[in-house]
């Protein structure tokens, strides 16, 4: 791809459909061996399924928001329309108090639901990234450059060497300080998994 950001991204839910990209910006970052443990990363992620792991992750969390989203409806509806002509008024002050309850819980569990749902996604993605870095390591014989590499793209080079940063889901790295929603691990954390190997 001719752009100067440093990515390179595999794309494909089966091996056979899968593709691989790399922009001009890490071909010129990189040297040989560093560009080769980054395409073995990516070529992890085809040969691994991630992509369909993660799709699948992804539907999951979707199925549980549009449920979450159901089941505050009903309980929007019961709170707007659930009280009775035909009951008397202790009973319908009862059960505006019970459904008004029943509206509180379906707000809190939908809410807890969609939460869950997201830090498992974005941790599963977290652990591919690490199963990636492991095989292309595996495959290249060469963890150090990897190492190396992630440090050069995160713009934090060891050999002086910077490049320009992106932000996009579909890069090899993420922010250096990744929390639980992040898609990717830190990058410290994956170099000193890199450099134990």
């Amino acid at each position: 791809m001719e752009v100067d950001e440093c990515n390179a991204f595999a794309t494909g839910i089966k091996p056979e459909k899968a593709g691989l990209a790399v922009t001009v910006g890490l071909l010129n970052a990189l040297n040989r061996e560093q560009l080769a443990t980054v395409i073995g990363h990516e070529v992890a992620h085809i040969k691994n399924g991630d992509m369909k792991v993660t799709t699948l992750a992804s539907a999951f969390g979707g199925a549980i928001n549009f449920m979450g989203g159901i089941a505050t409806n009903l309980a929007d509806y019961a709170l707007i329309f659930g009280n009775s002509r035909d009951s008397n008024d202790d009973d319908r002050d009862s059960n505006a108090g019970m459904r008004f309850i029943f509206w509180i819980l379906m707000y809190v569990i939908s809410a807890i639901g969609n939460l869950l749902a997201s830090i498992l996604t974005f941790a599963i993605s977290r652990n591919r990234e690490y199963l990636a870095d492991a095989s292309s390591a595996e495959l290249t014989k060469d963890p150090v450059a990897l190492a190396e590499a992630l440090s050069i793209i995160s713009g934090n080079p060891i050999d002086g060497r910077k490049v320009k940063k992106t932000a996009s889901i579909g890069d090899i790295v993420a922010p250096k300080h990744a929390g639980i929603f992040d898609t990717h691990p830190s990058i410290s954390d994956r170099i000193e998994r890199l450099n134990a190997m």
